[in-house]
């Protein structure tokens, strides 16, 4: 066969079966050409397609980080928004129940309502413990999830707020993996708002957060009595599970972790001031001004709270020196307390500061250290003529503080103030004699069984006088011992225990013990055991009042008698050179001895057996029994008399 060419564009066909024959060739090419264009498209489309379903994948595998039943480890946290991941993100809200308003400087509440600190202005911290399968053990985990995380308010949506998000873990069990938490406010970054220093994040155990009280001596005035300090709040949430619904937030009901005194401070006269204006009335009024009240605190200056009690502040003691904090309110115009317009005719009237004039102190006592405030009223007695002063002075009480072991306790405490005549008819204490009676005023009276002429209270009765009470000066001049018991006791908690490091094994080694003051503070400090006796007598009031009429000036404060000082009071007492022995002695009877009280008009002393301060062996204290009238050791768990001693 014969091959032809076809040259489209210089050769031209010329006869009709080249033009034939081209013309079914360039129907061909055309076809060809149709198809392949068809094939383009096809193409074309296929790659569109692809693209598209690899940004459809890639936007599935971003967006499935936020499905609450997905593993999030290892999902890129930049890629995304916030908002997109909500789903199983930790969340939090602050419940109704938050702790309500406290009456000092720096308070803290939910809203800031009444002119107090708000705790969305502050924030919250967060530390989260992720344990997974397991729950929390506090001594086997770390603030491996959140540590001191700044919990603040979003104004705009409403809600409790941080960043970066956080996210519910499920590398273990799904959604019983346990997460639990500990918050405090106000939010600090170690430095700051009274929180000096916290725990690691690397560090295994309950976090913590160590608090120094703030607040330091201002000058006189309506604000120098109030703390320049921060309130310090908590919660502790243990073994939270993220759970099915995707908006439910952990809750916070914050608590106090601080106790609080002299929410409202109360200023009264007894009848001894109306007796004292009426007696030097001549022909203007007389009246009684309180001039000033001064609060000087002595309080433990730091405290490790650590976050791991929902119910009640577990405070740790820490090595610190205390913190002395003096404040004074004076009052412009002098506040009349009393005035007189006649012989025959006298009023009083009493001061209620009321609530918001409060200090915050750590409710923990720190080894030997007693915490207590000190409040004094300094008044004046004037005439018609406010220049002619009659008389002036100022009478103190001393509030402990030591047994304040939780924050509300040392709310809405009232301080009672009597202000009782200035001049006291007694005898100074250095002066006292056996059977004296001793008064509010810290001055000696002859023995009475009615009122004192001075118009103070009776507080106890002098028991021994001598140089050898055995304490240090200047309370060694005597002994007094209280006109009504404080009630029975046990000396110890646990029977087989050592709690004083000198132990009296025998009977003569007890009688030459005579210090009952030190031995007492120091069974009270003795956090390892609970030594109800000691603790009854070293916070016995005279007046029965809480927490007001202590003990007067120039006398020690209360304590149990040690054996020795219990021989040298009924020796006293019964007029007798006889120690006591472990044999019966009718001297030294309750028969015997009671009148001494009751003629005084205090209670007698009861056939039973009364506890000393005085430790004979790791099971036994001594004790006398005014039954039989000797001295005996008896088991520390039991429950035995106590009556309470003065020193002065």
């Amino acid at each position: 066969m014969t091959s032809k060419k076809f040259i489209f564009k210089e050769n031209k066909p010329t006869s009709g079966e080249e033009l034939a024959v081209f013309g079914k060739v360039k129907h061909i090419f055309k076809e060809e050409e149709r198809v392949l264009n068809v094939l383009q498209l096809i193409i074309y489309a296929m790659g569109v397609m692809v693209v598209l379903l690899g940004i459809a994948m890639i936007t599935v595998m971003l967006t499935s980080c936020s499905i609450i039943d997905e593993d999030t480890s290892d999902c890129p946290k930049d890629s995304v928004s916030a908002g997109s991941r909500s789903g199983s993100a930790i969340a939090f809200s602050v419940g109704d129940s938050t702790a309500a308003t406290r009456t000092a400087e720096g308070t803290m509440t939910l809203d800031g309502a009444d002119g107090t600190e708000s705790l969305r202005s502050w924030g919250f911290g967060v530390f989260a413990c992720h344990t997974g399968a397991h729950p929390y053990i506090s001594t086997s985990t770390k603030s491996n999830l959140m540590h001191n995380q700044l919990v603040t308010w979003d104004n705009v949506n409403s809600v409790w707020a941080y960043e970066p998000l956080v996210y519910w873990p499920n590398g273990t069990t799904g959604d019983a993996d346990f997460v639990t938490f500990f918050a405090y406010a106000p939010h600090s970054d170690n430095a700051s708002d009274c929180i000096v220093d916290m725990s690691r994040p690397d560090e295994v155990g309950d976090p913590w957060i160590l608090y120094q009280l703030g607040g330091t001596s201002n000058a006189d005035g309506a604000s120098g009595w109030k703390a320049s300090q921060v309130d310090l709040l908590y919660d502790f949430k243990k073994d939270q599970q993220r759970g099915a619904t995707p908006d439910v937030r952990v809750s916070f009901d914050f608590k106090h972790a601080l106790a609080c005194i002299g929410d409202r401070i109360t200023v009264s006269c007894d009848e001894s001031v109306k007796t004292r204006l009426k007696g030097v009335y001549t022909l203007s009024d007389v009246e009684l001004t309180v001039t000033r009240l001064t609060f000087d605190y002595q309080l433990t200056r730091k405290g490790r709270l650590v976050l791991n009690n929902s119910s009640q502040p577990n405070w740790q003691a820490v090595e610190s020196e205390d913190t002395k904090v003096h404040r004074t309110l004076v009052f412009t115009p002098d506040l009349v307390m009393a005035r007189a317009t006649s012989r025959d005719a006298a009023t009083t009237t009493d001061f209620d500061s009321g609530s918001g004039h409060g200090i915050f102190y750590i409710p923990i006592e720190s080894g030997n250290t007693k915490q207590q405030v000190t409040v004094t009223a300094d008044y004046t007695v004037t005439s018609g003529d406010p220049t002619e002063m009659l008389d002036e002075g100022s009478v103190s009480t001393d509030i402990d503080l030591s047994f304040v072991h939780n924050a509300s306790e040392g709310r809405n405490m009232a301080i009672t103030l009597r202000i009782p005549e200035s001049e006291c008819s007694g005898t100074p204490l250095n002066g006292a004699a056996l059977g004296q009676i001793i008064c509010s005023h810290g001055r000696a009276h002859a023995a009475t069984d009615g009122a004192l002429s001075c118009g103070g209270e009776k507080v106890a009765v002098v028991a021994y006088v001598g140089d050898a009470s055995g304490e240090t000066s200047p309370f060694n001049h005597g002994l007094a011992i209280a006109l009504q018991d404080a009630d029975a006791y046990a000396w110890c908690s646990q029977k087989a225990e050592t709690c004083l490091e000198a132990q009296a094994g025998d009977l003569a080694s007890a009688l030459a013990t005579v210090n009952g003051l030190t031995a007492t503070a120091l069974l009270v400090a003795d956090d390892a055991h609970l030594h109800t006796a000691a603790v009854a007598a070293y916070n016995y009031r005279f007046d029965g009042a809480v927490r007001s009429g202590a003990h007067p000036a120039g006398t020690s404060r209360w304590f149990l008698p040690s054996m020795g000082q219990w021989n040298l009071m009924v020796k006293a007492i019964a007029d007798s050179d006889t120690d006591l022995s472990g044999n019966q002695n009718a001297d030294y009877k309750a028969t015997a001895i009671s009148p001494f009280f009751t003629d005084r008009g205090g209670d007698a002393l009861q056939s039973a057996l009364y506890w000393s301060s005085t430790e004979k062996s790791t099971s036994d204290a001594w004790y006398v029994s005014f039954e039989n009238g000797k001295a005996q050791g008896g088991d520390k768990d039991k429950t035995y008399r106590v009556r309470p001693v003065l020193a002065f």
